[in-house]
């Protein structure tokens, strides 16, 4: 069997629904909407700047605010596109640090699933928050969350994981964690058509403290951090954080 290696999501994206049964897209969605600044009315507009393979977004079920999801990765998008999402505007290919939308023309943006850690550098965070802030309204929101130092040094420390139940399509993963640098890393051997394709995921893990940073450089004002899908202020022992931002 031959190897040959990949960017991010493009071999994963052919099994990451099935990798991700594990979530609850109802709930999850259900806590999102309590933090959004608006309601189920027309003429508000929600984009999620990491859609990936659309199933937050089906699970939103907002019947009349317009969405739109936006992903780096081609692959995912085209599981996207498979999918009924009610009031969709379209999917969008999109680097979230470069957005190619509108200035002032949404309601809220959401950057979910820490796909936020995989911003290595700091400038890439500040031009995600100054791009933001430029395609909110007034008042609009900034929902994201972040992966923490906490659960990449107990979970994730060192995590192996096979799975053969996927048809077609059996996998292997190693997730590690480099404290010193502050990188968790996870790799997927995925074996298809006779061949196994090889991905390496790298995050950057900061602590409350740094994004809490970050967002006081930004041009948005933090309005609250979570702890682990709850209205409880974020804690050092925290698995993931949401925050909530808003453009002034």
């Amino acid at each position: 069997m031959k190897t040959r290696y990949a960017e991010p999501y493009q071999a994963l994206a052919h099994i990451y629904d099935r990798v991700m049964d594990h979530v609850n897209y109802k709930e999850w969605a259900g806590y999102i909407r309590s933090l959004l600044p608006i309601k189920d009315s027309e003429n508000r507009q929600i984009v999620d700047l990491a859609c990936g393979s659309g199933s937050f977004l089906k699970a939103l079920n907002l019947k009349r605010v317009r969405l739109t999801g936006c992903d780096l990765s081609e692959s995912m998008l085209h599981r996207a596109r498979t999918k009924e999402v009610k009031n969709l505007q379209g999917w969008i290919a999109a680097d979230f640090t470069r957005i190619p939308l509108t200035a002032q023309s949404f309601d809220a943006a959401l950057v979910l699933y820490d796909s936020i850690n995989y911003l290595i550098e700091e400038r890439d965070i500040l031009q995600l928050f100054s791009e933001a802030e430029r395609i909110l309204k007034p008042g609009g929101r900034l929902i994201f969350d972040a992966a923490t130092p906490y659960v990449c040094e107990t979970a994730f420390k060192d995590f192996h994981e096979k799975v053969v139940s996927i048809p077609n399509f059996p996998y292997e993963r190693h997730s590690w964690y480099d404290a010193e640098l502050k990188t968790q890393y996870n790799h997927f051997s995925i074996h298809y058509n006779g061949e196994t394709v090889e991905e390496t995921h790298q995050q950057k893990i900061r602590s409350q403290r740094e994004w809490r940073n970050l967002i006081a450089q930004s041009p948005l004002q933090l309005l609250a951090a979570y702890s682990d899908f709850s209205f409880k202020a974020a804690k050092k022992k925290a698995e993931r954080i949401h925050f909530v931002c808003e453009k002034g």
